[in-house]
């Protein structure tokens, strides 16, 4: 799905999801626009909880 992520605080973009290779979103055309794998879960550091990549969190930082 392709999205702007400078507008949504979702798990795929925080810095407190544990993807460091940032394996959820690709780049796409266009400024700030990403592929996102929505499907993806992986483990929250902050909550301490698997999270899916779409999940909104208030405790969002961004990595992007």
């Amino acid at each position: 799905m392709r999205m702007n992520l400078d507008n949504l605080k979702i798990c795929a973009s925080c810095k407190h999801w544990d993807d460091p290779t940032r394996s959820a979103i690709k780049p796409t055309r266009g400024r700030g626009f990403w592929d996102v794998d929505m499907t993806k879960k992986l483990l929250c550091i902050k909550r301490r909880v698997p999270m899916m990549a779409g999940f909104k969190c208030p405790y969002h930082e961004s990595k992007v």
